[in-house]
């Protein structure tokens, strides 16, 4: 089946689903899951900038991709800020001294192994662990909840068929 084939409405649904693929893989710390979302949301940015060509002006199809489109680049931005503002708090308030030791043999002149580095970032992550969780529930639930707002106003018109009344607003 190719998307050509698929009716307007299916296609809105699409980019829909996919980015909220993508909004709930991202709350899940895995390799995997994180994989899954980049490819959620970037499915979802690249067919609707797809669909908004081809649709006609004006269309149905038009006016939710364009919808997705603007919410999927206010989200990164969000996300952006969320992530510079995880990092200074992870970085002010680590406790980094599994990697201070390996900084200070270096600096004495005694370089550690790959195998005594990848320790040394285990231990930081696990000494770390309960700060990266709880900072990143805190910048990140925000954006996170704005990102699923966004798709559940944008859905609620389209299962009916309607346009949204702004598509300029942030909200």
């Amino acid at each position: 089946m190719n998307l050509s084939s698929l009716s307007d409405r299916h296609k809105i649904l699409f980019l829909y689903l996919s980015f909220l693929i993508g909004l709930g893989m991202g709350c899940i710390v895995t390799p995997f899951a994180q994989s899954v979302a980049f490819i959620g949301v970037t499915a979802a940015l690249v067919f609707a900038y797809v669909f908004e060509s081809q649709a006609q002006k004006g269309d149905l199809l038009e006016h939710h991709s364009v919808f997705i489109i603007r919410t999927i680049w206010i989200w990164s931005i969000l996300l952006f800020i969320m992530l510079n503002g995880a990092s200074i708090e992870i970085q002010l308030n680590g406790d980094v001294t599994a990697i201070q030791g390996l900084v200070d043999r270096i600096y004495g002149g005694d370089f550690p192994t790959m195998t005594e580095m990848s320790e040394a970032g285990r231990t930081y992550f696990m000494d770390n662990y309960d700060l990266f969780v709880r900072t990143c529930m805190i910048w990140a639930a925000p954006v996170q909840v704005y990102g699923i707002y966004r798709v559940a106003k944008g859905l609620a018109r389209a299962v009916k068929g309607y346009r949204l009344k702004n598509l300029r607003s942030w909200f």
